[in-house]
């Protein structure tokens, strides 16, 4: 599956680059793989002053190896008596990638999003869910570059809505997300902005609307019938659809991108109806 993803990403970018006869783009093309963050205890106040989840960079540069998310590591969290919450993102962009500043790049959220669900995270979800001890697991819909290494308001979108209108894509998210075995998922993904996107048509600037997702593909049927959108809504309806079977129970909220919570009114997480 993940030769199949690093493929479509390859043509993807391919394509854009050829439209917009773009040739300088230096951006990364391995994927940014999900990270275990470790846990916390939801009766303490300030329990991530204890440093048991580690958000930040140089937290999880100390634990190294036992950030990875393998079988033996997801066996060891899923057999645990804690719940698991995933908190999801949209795509890595330009920090995570920084293997200079940090050894354990490409790892999600390595930034301001990351900072602020150090300073933020407890406390908003705290009131939302049941006393108790929780792991927490970081990841992203797509593990692939989609800003392309540059301000996100150019590419991000139509490199993402592109990948993500691929069944591959959308079966990768929901095969790792089924792995993790979450009680809780977290929707925490942008809603988007391409105001700078060169290919935009004029009218479809400040929205992710028809007109924009027929200029994305306009062969792909996957958006048929769709006139307005975001990127969070189009991965909340992957989730939904993942978890509709009723023996499939599982608590969703969604929120704010975590890179604009250091302002109060950003600052959310709600639980989600259905």
């Amino acid at each position: 599956m993940s030769n199949q993803c690093s493929d479509l990403f390859d043509e993807v970018v391919k394509s854009v680059r050829c439209n917009i006869e773009e040739t300088d783009l230096k951006y990364e093309k391995d994927p940014c793989s999900d990270n275990y963050v470790g846990y916390f205890d939801a009766e303490i106040e300030n329990e991530n002053k204890n440093g048991k989840l580690r958000f930040l960079p140089e937290l999880r540069e100390r634990y190294g190896s036992e950030n990875h998310l393998t079988n033996k590591k997801l066996k060891n969290i899923t057999e645990d008596e804690k719940k698991i919450i995933v908190i999801v993102l949209e795509s890595p962009h330009v920090q995570e990638y920084e293997v200079d500043k940090y050894s354990i790049a490409p790892a999600p959220a390595l930034g301001l999003t990351g900072q602020n669900l150090n300073d933020y995270f407890i406390d908003l979800i705290r009131g939302e869910i049941d006393e108790g001890n929780y792991h927490v697991i970081l990841m992203n819909a797509v593990q692939y570059q989609c800003s392309l290494g540059v301000n996100t308001k150019r590419f991000r979108d139509r490199i993402f809505l592109s990948m993500w209108s691929e069944k591959t894509i959308r079966d990768d998210f929901t095969k790792r997300l089924k792995k993790y075995k979450p009680d809780i998922i977290i929707n925490l993904c942008t809603k988007g902005s391409h105001q700078l996107d060169l290919l935009a048509p004029p009218k479809s600037k400040t929205v992710i609307n028809e007109t924009y997702l027929k200029s994305i593909n306009d062969e792909h049927k996957y958006f048929d019938g769709i006139t307005n959108t975001t990127l969070q809504k189009e991965i909340q309806y992957c989730i939904n659809k993942c978890y509709q079977e009723r023996s499939m129970k599982v608590t969703k909220f969604s929120g704010s991108h975590p890179s604009c919570w250091n302002m109060k009114k950003h600052r959310n997480i709600v639980k989600m109806d259905k």
